[in-house]
């Protein structure tokens, strides 16, 4: 039996919401959280250098924010998302609520277990064998040892690790460990479930089923907190969304809303127009290949900001500064823009 795409998956997403919320019971809450760091004010090229100068007492130290006055809610069953540019914060938001990382300042609760899925590689020992590695994540996620031995071989049979469960981590390929962390961290349904972008790694057919689990949990009471630079994603997977930007909470709500707020603000500088005029036939009407229009739809239905426009004879491409080939995910359509981008000034 054929797997589903990952994009036939998030696209079947939007209309198979059938959750029933019976409260609005909130399960995390962050309260005026500010996390701060110390560091040099500039870079040293190796460790004698830095030693040096800090016994000659000329090194500088400021004070670096990694997040500054957070306060939000999440509710029992909500899927949120939160988005920003690489170094915002999310990362260190996430490891605060997952009390990996204790706040410099602020309070946050949470009501439930929870399931981080926040670093490669985090909860594993590189020497251990896969199998001793699942029961130490399990123990580490508040799982009895009786509990891991029932799931033992259905977490090995999801990761696809048969063949390797007795082999060092430190033997597995990046995504082999992202297969085994994904499999131990829902073995169990949680409470609360923290991805942050660990399924960009690996194959797409495995992300295929970490999606057809997690929508699974996303039907039940799981709470999901989802960091990611897709906006397909964002706008099709979350019920609220979040934008982080150094440090600070800019905004929160829809999740389409916010997302238009964060590229607004960060992408128009790149945004490049191109037209294309296309021969004319002897009717005068334009000769647009069919191909185009198939184009036209899948953009528009994939991500907001792309857009074709076939005024008359004319077309008009508008893209952010992403690469498009990026966006295409389907071999389809990687050609057919392929063959198009050459006639395009």
């Amino acid at each position: 039996m054929r797997l589903p795409t990952e994009s036939e998956i998030i696209a079947d997403l939007k209309g198979s919401d059938t959750r029933e919320r019976s409260d609005n019971e909130v399960v995390i809450r962050v309260e005026g959280v500010a996390v701060e760091y110390i560091a040099p004010n500039e870079r040293f090229t190796s460790l004698k250098e830095y030693a040096i100068k800090l016994l000659q007492r000329r090194v500088i130290k400021q004070k670096f924010k990694a997040l500054n006055d957070i306060s939000l809610e999440i509710r029992r069953g909500e899927v949120f998302g939160l988005i920003g540019h690489n170094g915002a914060g999310k990362s260190t938001l996430l490891k605060v609520i997952s009390r990996v990382l204790k706040p410099t300042r602020g309070r946050v609760w949470v009501k439930g277990r929870v399931a981080p899925l926040i670093e490669l590689g985090a909860g594993f020992h590189p020497e251990l064998s896969g199998r001793e590695n699942i029961f130490l994540n399990g123990t580490l996620l508040g799982y009895r040892h009786e509990e891991m031995e029932s799931q033992f071989d259905n977490i090995v049979d999801f990761a696809e690790m048969r063949d390797f469960i007795d082999s060092p981590q430190r033997t597995y390929s990046t995504g082999m460990t992202v297969r085994l962390g994904f499999a131990v961290a829902t073995a169990f349904k949680p409470d609360i479930l923290i991805v942050d972008e660990v399924l960009a790694v690996g194959d797409e057919r495995f992300r295929e089923k970490c999606w057809t689990r997690m929508n699974e949990f996303r039907e039940g009471d799981t709470t999901i907190l989802l960091v990611t630079h897709n906006s397909e994603i964002i706008r099709s997977f979350c019920d609220r969304t979040a934008w982080i930007d150094h440090g600070e909470l800019r905004a929160i709500g829809d999740p389409a809303e916010v997302t238009n707020l964060y590229y607004e603000a960060y992408h128009p500088s790149s945004v490049k127009q191109f037209e294309r005029r296309y021969p004319h036939q002897s009717d005068g009407a334009a000769s647009v290949p069919e191909q185009i229009s198939t184009i036209e739809k899948e953009l528009l239905e994939r991500e907001w900001n792309y857009r074709f426009v076939l005024p008359g004879g004319g077309m008009t491409k508008t893209v952010d500064g992403s690469p498009l080939k990026a966006r295409l995910e389907q071999d389809r359509l990687e050609m057919l823009y392929a063959a198009i981008q050459p006639q395009m000034d």
